[in-house]
């Protein structure tokens, strides 16, 4: 009976374990309401677990993307600047902080996002929307240098060594300049047009 009884017991006890292993956590709960389309039910889990301390990929992504459905661009900014502070080496998390940024409308922050991207990974398309945001925003000391870090990480676009050579012209660096058009001519000989010509010759009288 003894026997019985224990084994009736260990059954019992096994058979529990079990049950509550099927029961859905709350990220499983929240994940479920997520994909159902019970948003509210969804943001409510979500931002429990969030500011109870649970500050994971899985619950930051579902939680931002929620704010930004509901328009609150502001708070999915705050979400990504606090997994940030918390998480400064990760790249996709500062990657997506600066589309936020764009979202919420807000060019400086996101500029310096760009610059620390460009910093850690300069990636083609990085610096190049750092050039452009930088034209954009009349600072071409820093547009210089980041056109010189692009062509030296991605020579291939003749563009980039005349848009670089004009500039450095502009700023009266005149030397810089036909050292740029130098540069253009060796890689990219096919490339040398009337107006980059012109530009190199009067480079060269300026020089002289």
């Amino acid at each position: 009976m003894k026997m019985f009884l224990g084994t009736s017991l260990g059954i019992a006890v096994v058979a529990l374990a079990m049950s509550l292993l099927l029961i859905p956590g709350n990220a499983e709960l929240a994940l479920i309401d997520f994909k159902d389309k019970r948003y509210h039910l969804a943001m409510q889990s979500y931002q429990s677990m969030w500011d109870a301390g649970t500050r994971s990929i899985s619950v930051l992504i579902p939680l931002s993307t929620l704010y930004l459905q509901g328009g609150n661009v502001d708070g999915a900014v705050d979400l990504m600047e606090q997994y940030v502070e918390d998480h400064p080496d990760s790249l996709a998390a500062i990657t997506l902080l600066g589309r936020y940024y764009q979202y919420a409308q807000r060019p400086h922050e996101y500029v310096r996002i760009l610059s620390v991207l460009a910093q850690r990974h300069p990636a083609e398309s990085t610096l190049r929307d750092l050039s452009m945001s930088y034209n954009d925003a009349g600072e071409y000391d820093k547009q210089i240098h980041t056109l010189k870090a692009l062509i030296e990480h991605t020579p291939k676009d003749p563009k980039d060594f005349l848009d670089l050579a004009f500039l450095q012209a502009a700023k009266g660096h005149a030397h810089d300049a036909l050292a740029t058009i130098h540069q253009l001519e060796q890689q990219h000989p096919q490339a040398m047009t009337t107006t980059s010509t012109e530009l190199k010759v009067s480079l060269q009288l300026d020089t002289d």
